[in-house]
């Protein structure tokens, strides 16, 4: 049961970042990168106040942050604020098709940061998928069919996707702590420094 609640989870944040791409590009046209990125982390803290109202008893029964714990909530906190604004740069300046896919790089980063800074196992299958995201984001990171330079949305968008998968990295580490401390503190720390940034 807790297998298939994972997938419908994992889905259903597949969906919201599909929508939240185009939606973004829409939105650019009259607010800034900085503060829509500001705006995402909004609606994450709203999130996560109606997800802590409706499971105050798995809230009670996690296992607290500790002072341990800090350099990977202060990493996490920090690339969560440089990886969104990268995106929306990226959203900006490309298009938000090319956003969307080139979005799959995470999966690279994430694996790659875990195999040199915490010497995880790498199956086959993953490395052939590794490669083939690699190359698909390289040919998607082109200008054209006519020119070989990448374009400047396509590299912000990689940005953000090697924050997030550092940010994954360090978020694994504090897994088993309480979702809705390690939300609130990123959430409430994140939003002050978006404020003084706009």
């Amino acid at each position: 049961m807790d297998k298939v609640k994972a997938i419908i989870y994992a889905l259903l944040a597949a969906v919201f970042y599909a929508i939240n791409v185009p939606v973004s590009k829409v939105l650019l046209d009259s607010v800034g990168p900085t503060t829509m990125a500001a705006l995402l982390y909004l609606g994450a803290g709203i999130g996560i106040g109606i997800m802590s109202f409706f499971n105050k008893k798995d809230r009670e029964q996690t296992e607290r942050l500790s002072k341990s714990d800090l350099p990977f909530v202060i990493g996490m906190i920090v690339l969560d604020i440089a990886a969104p604004i990268f995106l929306m740069l990226g959203i900006r300046y490309g298009s938000s098709a090319n956003a969307s896919l080139l979005g799959n790089f995470e999966i690279v980063a994430t694996t790659v940061i875990a195999l040199f800074l915490f010497k995880e196992v790498v199956s086959r299958r993953l490395w052939i998928a590794i490669a083939l995201i690699t190359i698909s984001s390289g040919i998607l990171s082109l200008e054209g069919t006519d020119s070989f330079q990448f374009s400047y949305g396509s590299l912000f968008v990689l940005l953000a996707t090697v924050c997030w998968g550092f940010e994954n990295n360090c978020t694994r580490n504090i897994s088993s702590k309480s979702t809705y401390e390690i939300g609130v503190s990123a959430w409430c720390c994140s939003q002050a420094l978006m404020s003084s940034i706009i």
